[in-house]
């Protein structure tokens, strides 16, 4: 960061911030509502700091991005502290807030989300009062001097070459970079999984011994058929379910299982022969619980499930999508078929450690 760098940002923003706020001013007088945009909010929040040359230190995850889900604020959260651990940045937890799917009332929702997750916890607090404390995704996704994003203003300085979010990954088109930038975010949270492993399971009463629980998510509610990218078909699930339940009554297993979703009975035809006990629109709170706590996890296109497997450690089944897979994964394509070597030496593992 050069001295010239930081004046230029500093006099684009405030500038940028002043045409918005004559703009304001012509829609109100002429009746409309006014518009603030994320460059308005960033001068409104952190205009002293900016003001003040440092450079940033301090980072946090705030609700930049909007209607995000538990799940990934959650993930966000986690990849901002193992980010903060990785680059020596000090981190500053702000809790959970605008979260998207709330039941209930909104404010509740978010404390909800917090508790459960508990990733705050032993983590200083960001002071608004200070506005020191910046959102990485913000600073991500907001362009500076030179075509750069913002986090060339973070000391220590950190690498350049990084997606703006983890669903950008599989974008870049260089096999390469791609490959470097999925190692780099599955490594950053990695790095800081026991420690949010913990945190996450102090809050949570000691299960008592568990019947073998396999767990599926199945994402459906706020997607359809046309979002492939978020979207498994039934017929999908019912093949990776018919492999994992056969290798479990060769070895004389009994299990149960449990399967996650929204919608009704009749939704879920292609699985009955499989006799799930399907657990429709229940609370959020228990079904990701449950889903950390299976000893196989069938995900889906979700950081609802990914986010359920990091925390959990479960046998855990995954189909290539936005979010790159953790090692020790076990890929499944579109069609359900899977490694079954692979899923056959994980099963033997996991039931060792439950005897």
């Amino acid at each position: 960061m050069t001295r010239n760098s930081y004046a230029a940002l500093v006099a684009r923003l405030v500038a940028g911030t002043g045409i918005n706020a004559g703009k304001n001013l012509l829609k109100r007088a002429t009746g409309r509502n006014a518009w603030h945009g994320d460059q308005h909010r960033f001068v409104a929040r952190h205009l002293r700091h900016l003001l003040s040359g440092k450079p940033f230190t301090r980072l946090t995850v705030r609700d930049f991005h909007q209607r995000e889900g538990a799940g990934s604020r959650a993930l966000m959260t986690m990849f901002t502290i193992g980010f903060c651990r990785r680059y020596g940045l000090e981190y500053r937890h702000t809790p959970f807030s605008g979260l998207n799917h709330a039941v209930g009332d909104q404010r509740a929702w978010d404390e909800g989300w917090e508790r459960f997750f508990n990733l705050g916890e032993g983590e200083l607090p960001s002071s608004e009062v200070e506005g020191e404390s910046f959102d990485l995704f913000e600073l991500t996704f907001m362009e500076g001097p030179g075509g750069r994003d913002l986090t060339q203003y973070l000391h220590p300085p950190v690498p350049s070459e990084r997606a703006q979010y983890y669903t950008d990954i599989r974008r870049i088109a260089d096999e390469e970079l791609r490959a470097a930038q999925r190692e780099l975010f599955v490594e950053t949270i990695r790095a800081q999984l026991p420690e949010f492993r913990a945190r996450y399971r102090r809050n949570k009463p000691l299960a008592g011994q568990q019947p073998f629980t396999i767990a599926v998510h199945i994402r459906r509610g706020d997607v359809g058929p046309d979002r492939q990218d978020m979207w498994t078909g039934l017929d999908s699930f019912a093949r990776t379910l018919r492999t994992v339940t056969a290798q479990l009554e060769q070895r004389g297993v009994a299990y149960r299982l449990l399967v996650f979703s929204q919608g009704k009975d009749a939704d879920f035809a292609a699985l009955h022969d499989h006799a799930p006990d399907l657990r429709l629109d229940t609370d959020p709170f228990d079904a990701l619980a449950q889903l950390a706590a299976a000893d196989v996890l069938v995900m889906s296109k979700s950081c609802f499930s990914y986010v359920a497997a990091l925390l959990g450690e479960p046998v855990a089944i995954f189909e290539d999508c936005d979010f790159p897979a953790f090692p020790g994964w076990i890929m499944r394509d579109e069609a359900g078929a899977l490694d079954e070597a692979a899923l056959s030496g994980q099963l033997d593992a996991r039931l060792a450690r439950k005897v």
